[in-house]
């Protein structure tokens, strides 16, 4: 069960080795890499993470992390590099290597460590995998192919089913799996080779295209298929060889009374080990019904936002035995400017409060300037039965963009993006001072309460355009419940969205609950403004020289929700449900810079720094083409739902999943000042700094 792969660490501004232990904690463990970027590639039953990096030399070199241990280089051949792929129990490792002048060849490693070429020499060769006889399988001058130990080299393809082929694993009993490019057409199918048949089968795919990518040792094969034909989607699959032989794929397989079964769209399948539990990548999913009340009326729309997901074999009842969802608080953030991208982070608990907050704040080497995203979430479960969840995205500012881009000779956009996601899930059972006296049937009532805003600016150069900037911020709200039946009723999904919309207006949209709730005394707070903000400053040297008198265009929307839920279950004294609440927060924003038209000499200058007071009015101001965007999502401390009942006496208390009341933790109240002060402050940043160059 244990989980590896890379995590960017935002102090070394590297990426790490890290493990998940899922049995411990959610949260991944950093792990001690290489000098330079460090990629695991592989684990086995011991702990012992292989991978591949840069050394301190900035040379690519493989590495082995023993369990709470520190990195060790693998040899090297020559001048050449190696690339470890996986090890198995005898701590044995397999990938490719060169000596910087043959082509790269399969390797093992032997007893003392040392890399052994197993390839045929002079033929390009790669090892993606070694079982527990230590054999290998991999690639052999463009097919799939079998390697022992002492070099002997084995063509799995041998009925010529493909033109090329690649094997990506094989298990104990030397089965294997991996890709074939059909003759002809050229499109990639899943194969199973049988080392009792002697020739790989072609498995096809759902449509299209496959990837076989694991097997274990019942047989059991994942991978990736294409699941529409004529489109690039893909979703994982599993063929059980050993089975009923069908390529089915794993989004018809997910538990449905899991929490995060019907929001997960399960993309690739990675690997499965012998315990049947999938590692897959997949996206989120939201849903939206036209009738909250009514489950066929709902439909879900993919997010985009790429996870990794487990997914662990399931008595078709949520996985635990029970129709309510266990308690949990998740948060999420993450932030990114263009191809610097600072990472997500996450966390999980059982109760009390969890937050977490991600940013990224730097100062650019080139020129003056300031360059913030900030993703922020967080989440709370009472034991007065008030879950609460916010969150916030915030991006703008500057980026350092002149080493990719010259906006001298081109139009230059820089782009920053802020997401945040939390979502609690609060276990709740009716409380009576006189149990005795309790009624058979407790009604159950709901209020309901979102309070956030919606925030973006941007300052407009309105002369030699080349193309506009973009603003975007928008968030998603998803109240649910579960009841001990298996019920699911989702009570409120709804999206509201602010769009820049051309240089001088924005456009406020809602999707889903936000719009059908209006009726039922919900209401939206359309609180649009455009302000003119004069004397932009352009910062050259340690100078700063106010030259302009172009405007900021402001858009702020406040968006709100307060509306009841009567009856919307009848319970038992003692019975649990559950209560979910989920918000998505996203922030957009873009900046282009265009600078062609600047005069020869005023360029060398304003590059380097140099120019004076002199250089900058000597230059029509309009040559200076900026187009700037800052947004903010904020629903922050702003969700919450309280439970109630018409039923006398009776009170609701939150419990962990034994049926233990948690521990009662203050619960932050909605504030609309508190959060309009949030979006003046972020439009400080644009007004305060200026238009830094």
């Amino acid at each position: 069960g244990l989980v590896t792969g890379s995590l960017f660490d935002t102090t070394l501004q590297i990426f790490v080795p890290a493990l998940w232990d899922l049995d411990q904690s959610p949260t991944p463990q950093k792990l001690q890499g290489l000098a330079n970027n460090s990629f695991a590639q592989g684990i086995n039953n011991d702990g012992t993470i292989v991978g591949v990096g840069r050394n301190a030399a900035n040379v690519d070199t493989g590495f082995a992390i023993a369990l709470n241990g520190s990195p060790q280089e693998l040899p090297v051949l020559g001048s050449g590099g190696t690339r470890p792929l996986a090890i198995n129990d005898q701590g044995t490792i397999a990938g490719g290597a060169n000596d910087g002048v043959s082509p790269q060849q399969a390797f093992i490693t032997d007893a003392l460590g040392n890399i052994q070429q197993v390839g045929t020499p002079g033929v390009d060769s790669f090892a993606r995998d070694i079982n527990e006889n230590g054999n290998l399988v991999g690639v052999s001058d463009g097919q799939a192919a079998l390697f022992d130990g002492a070099g002997q080299v084995t063509p799995l393809d041998t009925a010529a089913a493909f033109s090329s082929s690649d094997a990506a694993a094989l298990n104990d009993t030397g089965e294997a799996v991996g890709f074939g490019r059909t003759p002809g057409a050229g499109v990639r199918h899943a194969f199973f080779f049988d080392p009792n048949v002697g020739a790989v089968e072609d498995l096809g795919a759902i449509a299209g295209d496959a990837q076989a990518r694991d097997i274990n040792n019942a047989s059991q094969i994942v991978g990736t298929t294409e699941i529409f034909p004529g489109f690039d989607g893909t979703a994982g699959f599993l063929f059980e060889a050993a089975g009923d032989r069908q390529m089915l794929n794993l989004n018809d397989l997910l538990d449905q009374n899991d929490p995060l079964g019907p929001l997960t769209n399960v993309r690739q399948a990675v690997a499965i080990n012998d315990l049947g539990q999938v590692l897959t990548i997949g996206s989120r999913l939201t849903q939206s019904c036209e009738d909250p009340n009514d489950q066929s009326s709902c439909f879900t729309s993919d997010t985009g936002e790429l996870h990794g997901f487990l997914l662990t074999p399931s008595d078709g009842n949520g996985g635990g035995g029970e129709n309510v969802p266990s308690p949990e608080i998740f948060v999420e953030a993450s932030a990114r400017h263009d191809d610097d991208d600072s990472g997500t982070q996450s966390e999980t608990a059982n109760s009390g409060i969890l937050a977490i907050e991600l940013e990224h704040e730097q100062e650019n080497g080139d020129f003056p300037g300031f360059d913030l995203t900030r993703g922020r979430a967080e989440g709370l479960i009472t034991n007065v039965g008030v879950p609460t969840v916010g969150a916030v995205s915030q991006s703008g500012g500057d980026t350092g963009i002149f080493t990719e881009c010259n906006p001298f000779d081109q139009a230059c956009i820089s782009t920053k993006e802020a997401t945040a996601t939390s979502r609690v899930v609060s276990n709740l059972q009716p409380l009576f001072a006189d149990p005795d006296g309790a009624p058979n049937s407790i009604d159950l009532d709901l209020i309901l309460n979102i309070d956030g805003i919606l925030d973006i600016a941007w300052f407009f150069e309105d002369l030699n355009i080349a193309e506009l900037s973009n603003a975007v911020a928008e968030t998603t709200v998803t109240a649910k419940l579960h009841t001990d039946d298996g019920g699911e009723t989702v009570l409120f999904e709804g999206s509201a969205k602010l769009e820049r919309d051309g240089p001088d207006t924005s456009t406020l949209t809602f999707g889903g609950d936000w719009v059908a709730f209006e009726e039922d005394g919900f209401t939206i707070v359309d609180d649009s403004f455009f302000a003119d903000v004069p004397n932009q400053r352009l910062d050259a040297s340690n100078a700063n020289f106010v030259i302009r008198d172009d405007p900021i265009r402001t858009s702020t929307e406040f968006v709100q929700v307060q509306t009841s839920f009567e009856d919307i279950a009848f319970l038992s004294p003692g019975e649990t449900y559950a209560l979910e609440l989920e918000i998505m927060t996203r922030a957009v924003s873009e900046k282009l810079n265009l600078f062609s038209q600047l005069s020869e000499n005023f360029k060398d200058c304003f590059a380097d720094g140099s120019c004076s007071l002199a250089d900058f009015q000597a230059e029509d101001r309009d040559a200076f083409v900026i187009d700037h965007s800052f947004a903010l999502a904020d629903m922050l401390n702003t969700v919450s739902a309280a439970s109630s009942s018409d039923t006398d006496g009776v009170n609701f208390v939150t419990v962990d999943g034994n049926g233990n009341p948690i521990p009662t933790f203050g619960v932050p109240e909605p504030s609309a000042v508190f959060l309009f002060l949030i979006g003046l402050v972020g439009l400080g940043i644009v007004r305060r700094r200026g238009i830094p160059l």
